[in-house]
């Protein structure tokens, strides 16, 4: 869900472990790892450092200045909250089942010990 625009749109999805040092990713872009995902939006870019990091960099434009105020000077709910619980619903479902994954290897390695046999 891009948030600027309003809607959902197709991504390009870089995996971490293929990213080499100052690989610029322009956002909007995930950049997936085994146990979790950076989402950039399209109000980022992301480049790769040679630690290892990623490192957002804000874009700057006139647009996103424009922020709505309700009265008593607190920025306005985003129309787009559903799309973005949606999206942290996905991430820490995938995040859950990597766990419990991670745990039923373990587990069964585990399970072929003699120690927990008797």
């Amino acid at each position: 869900f891009d948030a600027v625009l309003g809607r959902m749109v197709e991504v390009p999805v870089y995996c971490r472990e293929e990213l080499i040092p100052d690989n610029w990713m322009v956002g909007p872009c995930i950049v997936v790892e085994k146990y979790t995902s950076t989402v950039v939006s399209s109000s980022f870019d992301c480049v790769a450092l040679a630690n290892g990091f990623l490192q957002l960099e804000r874009r700057v434009s006139s647009s996103s200045a424009n922020v709505e105020l309700i009265p008593g000077g607190a920025a306005a709910p985003p129309q787009h909250v559903v799309g973005l619980e949606s999206i942290k619903l996905q991430l820490v479902w995938k995040r859950l089942l990597a766990a419990a994954e991670e745990q039923a290897q373990f587990l069964l390695r585990a399970g072929f010990s003699p120690v927990l046999r008797e």
